[in-house]
């Protein structure tokens, strides 16, 4: 069982990710902080922790000398590239490739996984480490890396999430326990049971447009260097220089390129279909590419999917409205073309209509899974997911996941028993200001003070097996 313990005595903590608000809330609070990766917001007053303190983008981006003389052992070198390379792989070049920068082979990955680790190490041992503490799941860069290492050093860590429910986040130890949440307590604060779903914020504001404009100024802008380089022979001095601006700017042309607005390999929607909705998410993203685990293939869930379905069923994988063609390129389709039983759907289909109409909803951890129990759909996800212990919800397994779910009875009563039970796992405060329009009134100072006292009160949690019984 969890108690609640009544000191951080003993506890030295490295932060990571946090604003500055968040960091002068959780120092208030009388954590030892002996190290953090400093998230700056815009606008926000800078603040001064008076520790070791490292930039977000330059860890994320590894752009870190190693430590003289500092090495992994190799167990714990050995463990981290065998369950972590594959993710921090997905990760670094995330950001690699939506800054417009060039890895020039794949030896350039190893090295910087490596500088990353021993950075890590370096610091976790120097600054006598005990708690790791994420705002978010790692998904950015080297982050991962942190994850793994703390984790196969016996180092405690608590990761943050932000919650689709107003002033409300998740605490868990691993990632694997999201939406179990066996390791903490919880507000004990429950949520109401929303009668059905409703569109997500993020998605009701003029998506296609506002995506075209930003990519159209990324494009431009991306032109002019490369127009002004020409004219400056600056190619004489640096003969690299057109070689990554030619790189940038076909990135910049993929984005600019949204899927929703192309026809290409598209079918039409029938809802007279026996089908299983699969919404694709949009990548590069944490909600595939962290918590997705081996799925942030998306691509493999289908392949396992589309293997198992019965005879005369369909599979409806509908495009995220987001999606440009970056990571949508012609090896996509090719592997996509494969699946005979998957039909491959336009965004604009409208998600709800697919719920209504499906046997069965199985993203990778989307909220259309949430949207769907809230619809009396069954539901499989791929990697982990908040909702993960609600009835009717089913991690993949196989073959017998899929005739599981198809067997399932919806029950209103017991889906509202179950989300009381877990809605009190959650933590009062907001660790994404992207949330911030779910509030009527929003005071980052105020909110960053309550997300605080939450996390400390996790911090104080101790894990302690019950007592023997008698006898």
């Amino acid at each position: 069982m969890t108690v609640v313990a009544d000191t951080l005595s003993g506890k030295r903590i490295f932060l990571v990710g946090f604003h500055d608000n968040e960091c002068e809330a959780l120092l208030n609070e009388g954590i030892d902080c002996g190290a953090w990766i400093r998230d700056p917001h815009k606008g926000e007053k800078p603040f001064d922790a008076g520790v070791e303190t490292h930039m977000h983008s330059d860890v994320r981006d590894v752009k870190l000398n190693s430590p003289a003389g500092i090495f992994l052992p190799h167990d714990l070198r050995d463990h981290i590239l065998f369950n972590y390379f594959d993710m921090f792989r997905r990760h670094f070049t995330r950001n690699y490739l939506l800054e417009f920068s060039v890895l020039r082979s794949w030896n350039a990955l190893d090295n910087v996984f490596h500088i990353a680790a021993n950075f890590f190490y370096d610091v976790l041992l120097r600054q006598r480490i005990t708690t790791v503490v994420f705002s978010n799941f790692p998904h950015e860069g080297s982050l991962i890396i942190l994850y793994g290492l703390s984790k196969a050093m016996g180092l405690e860590v608590l990761i943050c999430h932000q919650s689709p429910f107003p002033e409300r986040f998740w605490i868990m130890k691993e990632i694997e326990d999201y939406g179990v949440f066996k390791t903490v307590n919880g507000c004990n604060q429950t949520i109401p049971l929303a009668d059905a779903p409703e569109e997500p914020f993020y998605m009701k504001s003029n998506i296609k447009r506002e995506l075209r404009i930003k990519y159209r100024k990324k494009l431009g802008k991306e032109c002019l260097k490369f127009l002004f380089k020409l004219l400056a022979f600056t190619f004489i001095w640096n003969p690299k220089s057109l070689a990554r601006s030619n790189v940038r700017i076909n990135c910049a042309s993929d984005q600019y390129k949204l899927i929703s607005e192309s026809a290409h390999n598209m079918s039409d929607f029938n809802r007279n279909e026996k089908f299983i909705y699969f919404p694709l998410s949009l990548q590069p993203e944490m909600t595939t590419d962290t918590i997705g685990l081996r799925f942030g293939d998306q691509l493999l869930a289908l392949e396992e999917l589309s293997a198992v379905l019965p005879e005369g069923m369909l599979i409806y994988a509908k495009e995220n409205p987001k999606q440009t063609y970056h990571m949508r390129g012609e090896s996509f389709y090719r592997r996509l073309n494969a699946m005979p039983n998957v039909r491959y759907l336009p965004a604009d289909v409208p998600s709800f209509d697919l719920i209504k109409h499906s046997q069965c909803v199985a993203p990778v951890t989307g909220t259309a899974g949430w949207e769907a129990l809230l619809m009396e759909k069954p539901v499989i996800h791929f990697g982990v997911t908040w909702y993960h212990d609600l009835p009717g919800v089913h991690q993949w397994q196989g073959a017998e996941t899929l005739a599981t779910a198809l067997l399932f009875t919806p029950d209103r009563a017991k889906l509202a028993a179950a989300f009381d039970r877990l809605s009190r796992k959650s933590y009062t405060g907001m660790v994404d200001r992207g949330y911030a329009p779910l509030l009527a009134e929003y005071d980052p100072t105020h909110m960053a003070r309550k997300t605080a006292a939450s996390i400390v009160l996790a911090l104080k949690e101790t894990r302690q097996d019950a007592a023997a019984a008698p006898g």
